[in-house]
């Protein structure tokens, strides 16, 4: 996305990546994908990013865990949760 700057040219917009626990991934893509109408993308049993205009959101379910998680082999030490950052 980008918005008009003095004299013409476009800046781009910083972009956001956030990752959240849900109780139920079909709670969360009727939510996101039905009713806010977010295009979804990459998913697996336990996660799915949704397209948020522009930014990526990552629903995460309640069977993600250390072992699991993406995010363990980056961390010094495991984490119990999903990583949420901006």
């Amino acid at each position: 996305m980008s918005s008009p700057e003095k004299g013409g040219q476009t800046a781009q917009r910083p972009r956001f990546h956030l990752a959240f626990p849900v109780d139920s991934l079909a709670k969360a893509r009727a939510f996101y994908g039905t009713i806010i109408g977010c295009p979804e993308g990459r998913s697996s049993e336990t996660w799915v990013d949704f397209n948020f205009y522009g930014h990526q959101i990552v629903a995460h379910s309640p069977l993600m865990n250390a072992t699991r998680s993406p995010q363990a082999g980056l961390m010094a030490r495991p984490s119990p949760c999903a990583i949420t950052a901006c």
